[in-house]
């Protein structure tokens, strides 16, 4: 409804509903430890991270709301650092252009390691062999294309 009429002005309200509602789901996934995430933590994903929880039995309405982060995950992807977060087949953290990221796809029992597993003992640089044993060629080449970022940043 325009201004005039006594709206806000905004167009169509559903994408700037959309973004608000984004913007709280990023809050709960980079501010893991503000009161609110603790207290959804608490209720709906203990045991996992803001991005693998799902419906729970009689969820609040901003929940149910918050939890439609179809935007959000189209642009968020991991910063590799030390790799002990990020799961090979589950967390889009693999460049594929455009600023956009993707899930490697990998068999199942490597969806759940974490990137750290392909790398060194050190974590300094790529284990070949593990990348090897664990990726597709054209997967491969990108991820050892790929710049690290250290475990400090």
């Amino acid at each position: 409804m325009d201004k005039g009429d006594g709206g806000l002005g905004f167009r169509d309200i559903t994408p700037f509903n959309k973004a608000l509602l984004a913007k709280q789901a990023w809050r709960l996934l980079t501010n893991e430890f503000s009161f609110i995430a603790r207290s959804l933590k608490a209720r709906y994903y203990p045991r996992k991270d803001f991005l693998l929880a799902r419906n729970a039995h009689n969820p609040s309405f901003v929940w149910k709301s918050i939890l439609g982060r179809e935007l959000l995950e189209a642009g968020v992807a991991w910063k590799i650092g030390n790799g002990e977060r990020i799961r090979i087949g589950t967390d889009p953290w693999l460049p594929k252009g455009n600023g956009l990221f993707e899930v490697v796809k990998v068999a199942d029992e490597a969806k759940y390691l974490n990137v750290k597993s392909l790398l060194d003992d050190d974590g300094s640089s790529w284990d070949l062999r593990n990348l090897e044993e664990t990726l597709n060629g054209d997967d491969r080449w990108r991820v050892m294309a790929q710049l690290r970022s250290s475990p400090h940043d």
